[in-house]
C-alpha cells in the first residue's frame, strides 16, 4: 500500500481541478435552482485564494469579500474533525433547502394541473 503524501505539485493540480468543477458546477447553479450555485462559486475563489496569491489578494481588495476571506482563514485552521463536522452541516443545509425549494416547486405544478384540469371540466 502506498501511504506517500501528495506532493506539493499534485495537491495544487487537484485543488485547480476542483476549483474549476466548482467553477463550471457554481455558474450551472446560477439557471438551475437545485445546485447550490452561489456557494459552489465561493468555494471556487476560496481554493483559488489558497492556491494562488493574486486571486487571495485581488478577493482580499474587494469590501464584500474581504469578510468571507476571514471566514476562509479561520476554517483552514480548524482541526480535521471540526472542519468536517462543519461540511456536514453546510451539506445538511444545502439538502433540505434543495428539497424545500424542489417541494414549492412541485406544489404549484401540482396547483397549476389542477386548475388547468378545473378550467377544463367547467368549460
Amino acid at each position: 500500500m502506498n501511504t506517500k503524501a501528495t506532493s506539493p505539485l499534485s495537491a495544487k493540480l487537484i485543488a485547480c481541478v476542483a476549483a474549476v468543477a466548482f467553477l463550471l458546477f457554481g455558474v450551472a447553479g446560477l439557471f438551475l435552482p437545485f445546485i447550490p450555485g452561489l456557494l459552489l462559486l465561493f468555494l471556487a475563489a476560496v481554493l483559488g485564494a489558497k492556491n494562488f496569491p493574486s486571486i487571495d489578494g485581488w478577493l482580499r481588495k474587494s469590501p464584500m469579500l474581504s469578510r468571507h476571506m476571514e471566514w476562509a482563514d479561520a476554517f483552514y485552521e480548524l482541526p480535521l474533525g471540526e472542519k468536517a463536522r462543519l461540511c456536514g452541516w453546510v451539506c445538511a443545509k444545502v439538502i433540505v433547502d434543495s428539497l424545500a425549494l424542489l417541494g414549492s416547486v412541485a406544489i404549484r405544478v401540482w396547483t397549476a394541473a389542477v386548475g388547468a384540469f378545473r378550467t377544463r371540466d367547467n368549460a
